[in-house]
């Protein structure tokens, strides 16, 4: 997909026609939060509880099997759900940890040791087939362009 600039965001947002998936990454913290507060104001703010997930990755309901659950749940009231995974850089760039006296330096996988928030399958079948009802937005302060999914998300979602 197209790289995205902040006039279009407003565009899609003041229309109410959002994207399927959405990828804000960057050092501006606050202007990333800006733009998924944007994203969830598209929602009425009485529907909001029931039509938007906010999580963030790697914690309670982050994982990609629970994000991709998330976003094929139907809303409840309205016709659009949306999904913004705060802190998304635990998925897309997970922290690289190296043990004491080692050279050799491992990655540190998202929730260590928990295979349903190191296997990607569920997200990249979502990518594949997303849900016409939702939107996945991902706020990162920085991505790893090297990982599988770090690309067919930039490939399916805009930046």
């Amino acid at each position: 997909m197209p790289n995205l600039d902040i006039d279009a965001l407003r565009r899609h947002t003041k229309a109410g026609k959002l994207e399927r998936t959405y990828l804000f990454y960057g050092e501006d913290v606050k202007l990333a939060s800006v733009m998924a507060d944007a994203v969830e104001a598209t929602i009425d703010a009485a529907d909001r509880p029931f039509a938007v997930d906010r999580v963030y990755a790697t914690e309670a309901g982050g994982s990609p099997v629970e994000i991709a659950a998330a976003c094929r749940s139907l809303p409840m009231l309205g016709d659009r759900r949306i999904v913004i995974v705060m802190r998304a850089e635990r998925l897309l760039k997970p922290k690289r940890v190296g043990k004491a006296g080692e050279d050799e330096v491992e990655e540190e996988e998202p929730g260590d040791g928990d295979a349903a928030a190191t296997d990607f399958t569920p997200l990249e079948g979502y990518l594949a087939a997303p849900s016409d009802f939702a939107t996945l937005v991902f706020v990162a302060t920085e991505i790893d362009r090297t990982r599988r999914f770090t690309k067919l998300l930039e490939k399916h979602a805009s930046v």
